[in-house]
């Protein structure tokens, strides 16, 4: 065998034995497949402490625990484009080449597990062998269906003189779109996801609402250390900075409260152009950047409610981190926090795109501050017991489930 030969064989074919122990006669129990990382660190660890072998796909290093059983294949190629994009060119196509190489990798690897468990998106090739198979598919699709991209978010784009990138976008909706159709199950983060799939002719009973957790522990810290202060209300927005996030609208609904005594901190990293969004940008605005867990616990403790105007979304992990630290939040639906937050009780739900209601509302919670202390404590609440270990467990057992041939639907915790 020639050089070039062997090195293919390296990229795109598992060895036949792999670097660990198999088990049920040289079967992994469950073929997880996602590119970067996203919830997989919490599912993989939720199937390895219930006993299940994994075969794990990924372009992330997630730190091995002893005694796992677990075979690790890692896709180089697509880490380094997706690093290329993220540190030195900035240029769409690095990512969309990054996502290519990883479908590549993942529909290559060998096939020799009872489930497959994967992102939406980047495995269509993967999905496609495993249907072919027999085996059963659970696509892992935590946002609202690949459609709504173009439809909610292209006249976002133009109305700020940005560039959409249409071609990779439908391009992905029809990858998005094979694989919604060979899935056996949809494994979303909420039921504003659920939703937007079945709107668009998913099966209803097919798709399990399985919400994600928090390290409740870590944000409790931020809640313990809650500063308030009655003369200074600091209202808080963590987001990238892009049109999708709404925060255009945050920008003018804060610009029309003309607020004293109130400061937005906004913590993303990104920008959009403000001269046609706000010439006049208010002083009271401060923009921090991206910031770590740490930094971001602190600046948690010392605000008061946190913000997101999303037009699209999945199940948003900030504002769970949020309502963990005790802030309550102002949301629309498309965030997907609704499942957890109810208007009134844990924060507040204004329509995407509507700059009054949202103006009013901050409005409100400044003139309110008892009220809003108490809709934190009550967000913190919420968020008791909403574990990562709680939803790794949960995503144990409906692998489980789909093994033994039960459906997913049986487990606890999981919505129909």
């Amino acid at each position: 065998m020639n050089l070039a030969a062997r090195f293919l064989k390296v990229i795109f074919l598992e060895k036949a034995d792999g670097p660990r122990k198999r088990r049920r006669g040289g079967q992994y129990d469950v073929l997880l497949a996602v590119w970067n990382v996203f919830r997989s660190p919490e599912q993989w660890r939720g199937f390895e402490s219930a006993g299940l072998s994994v075969h794990w796909v990924g372009d992330h290093h997630v730190p091995p625990r002893r005694g796992e059983v677990t075979k690790r294949s890692f896709s180089w190629f697509s880490f380094i484009a997706r690093m290329l994009y993220a540190f030195v060119l900035r240029r769409e196509w690095l990512l969309h080449l990054s996502m290519n190489l990883f479908d590549l990798f993942s529909g290559t690897r060998r096939l020799n597990s009872r489930l497959v468990w994967a992102y939406v998106e980047m495995n269509t090739l993967l999905i496609r062998r495993a249907k072919k198979k027999g085996i059963p598919v659970v696509l892992d699709n935590p946002i609202a269906h690949m459609r709504r991209f173009c439809e909610d978010l292209k006249p976002e784009y133009e109305a700020l003189g940005l560039e959409f990138h249409e071609k990779h976008i439908r391009r992905w909706t029809q990858k998005a779109e094979e694989e919604y159709a060979y899935a056996d199950w949809f494994n979303v983060g909420s039921r504003f996801v659920k939703k937007t799939l079945v709107g668009r002719g998913v099966p209803s009973e097919k798709i399990f609402v399985n919400h994600t957790g928090v390290d409740s522990r870590r944000w409790e810290e931020a809640f313990k250390n809650r500063k308030h202060d009655r003369r200074t209300m600091t209202f808080v927005c963590t987001a990238h900075i892009t049109p999708r996030k709404g925060i255009q609208y945050l920008i003018k609904a804060w610009e029309q409260a003309s607020l004293e005594d109130a400061e937005l901190l906004i913590c993303g990293g990104g920008a959009l152009p403000w001269e046609r969004i706000c010439p006049k940008m208010p002083d009271n605005i401060r923009f921090i950047g991206p910031v770590k867990h740490r930094q971001l616990m602190d600046i948690y403790a010392g605000s008061d409610v946190y913000v997101l105007p999303s037009l699209l979304e999945g199940f948003v992990r900030s504002g769970l981190e949020a309502m963990a630290s005790g802030l309550p939040l102002i949301i629309t639906e498309e965030t997907g926090l609704t499942d957890v937050c109810s208007d009134g009780a844990e924060g507040w739900v204004i329509p995407a795109r509507n700059t009054d209601q949202l103006a009013e509302r901050l409005v409100w919670c400044r003139a309110n501050p008892d009220a809003v202390r108490v809709a934190g404590e009550r967000a913190f609440m919420k968020m008791q017991g909403r574990s990562f270990d709680s939803y790794g467990a949960r995503c144990a057992a409906i692998a489980r489930a789909i093994i033994e041939g039960r459906s997913p639907m049986s487990v606890e915790g999981v919505e129909a």
